[in-house]
């Protein structure tokens, strides 16, 4: 399928969508999730899945959750994006280098970027692997690559906001405790051992600078800085390196024994990471497509959450798979 004929098929499909069968999108968004393939411990569950906090950090801001399958035909990505009122590409360890799950991530981008460009209003959002992702997205490339080796993992820590977060669309309206909280605490946290090195970024990587504003950065135990936060300069597309679904929703990991739990899981840190979620999901608030009822495609309802804290290589405390 063309991209013609794919922007074709998006705008075709939400004309019909604005029909009776359609629902108001400001008030009932529904974020697309991709789903990633299973390493070993899960596929005895199914070859694909989807770690639940994403969808709970999602869902506790007023929107739902449908799953994006990483290998569905274009078709129907064309038509499931036609339906989303934003897109969330997860953290994860599959690879994205010339992956194929990586030049999937990479169509999914080009569809979301001919949606914005054809005048629907439709955010994106990447955490941890999603971030790095989006960051080759921008630099146009895979080689030389813009993501570098850190001594980032297992890490809760504060932000370093830049000049521009006052005056970004993330952070500029967050109010002053959220602000304390994300610069005085270590309360986000970073799973990593690659990343965005901030170093003469604009000047080895410009294309990155050009498409993303530099919101945040934090320092690896080495002192290297790396970007946590940034936001498009033309486009509602998101990122942050740490994982802001897990300070609420998860548990049992191997990060907690290197954290200070009552703080990364106090009320402070919650605070702070849910308005980041309160801010994504008013993005996909103001998106044109609507979730048409009898949709061919299943809401996250239609899938049960597997209890894997004891038998999934990172601890996860649930995920869906298929």
């Amino acid at each position: 399928m063309s991209t013609q004929q794919m922007a074709r098929m998006l705008m075709c499909t939400a004309c019909m969508l604005a029909g009776p069968w359609g629902v108001r999108a400001d008030s009932r968004p529904v974020i697309g999730m991709l789903t990633q393939p299973s390493d070993s411990s899960l596929l005895q569950y199914g070859s694909e899945y989807l770690v639940a906090s994403y969808v709970k950090w999602i869902e506790s801001s007023g929107a739902r959750v449908a799953p994006v399958r990483w290998n569905q035909t274009d078709a129907e990505l064309a038509q499931l994006f036609s339906q989303l009122s934003g897109f969330l590409i997860p953290g994860g360890h599959c690879g994205f280098h010339g992956t194929a799950y990586g030049n999937r991530t990479w169509h999914m981008l080009d569809m979301a970027r001919e949606i914005n460009q054809n005048g629907v209003h439709f955010p994106v959002w990447g955490t941890c692997q999603g971030f790095q992702q989006l960051a080759q997205y921008a630099d146009g490339k895979m080689e030389p690559s813009v993501i570098h080796a850190t001594d980032s993992e297992d890490l809760a820590l504060p932000l370093h906001l830049t000049p521009m977060a006052s005056q970004s669309r993330m952070l500029g309206a967050a109010p002053a405790d959220v602000v304390n909280t994300l610069t005085g605490q270590g309360v986000t946290l970073n799973l990593h051992h690659y990343s965005v090195v901030a170093a003469n970024l604009s000047h080895r990587h410009p294309h990155v600078t050009d498409f993303f504003e530099v919101i945040a950065t934090s320092a690896d135990r080495l002192g290297v800085e790396f970007l946590t936060l940034m936001e498009g300069k033309q486009l509602p597309f998101y990122g942050s390196q740490f994982h802001p679904e897990k300070n609420a929703f998860e548990w049992d990991q191997s990060w907690e024994k290197d954290v200070n739990g009552s703080v990364v899981q106090g009320r402070d840190a919650i605070q702070a990471v849910t308005f980041l979620a309160d801010f994504f999901v008013g993005e996909a608030r103001r998106c044109a497509h609507s979730w048409p009822r009898g949709s061919k495609f299943p809401l996250i309802y239609a899938s049960v959450p597997r209890y894997v804290a004891y038998t999934s290589s990172d601890l996860w405390e649930q995920v869906y798979t298929w």
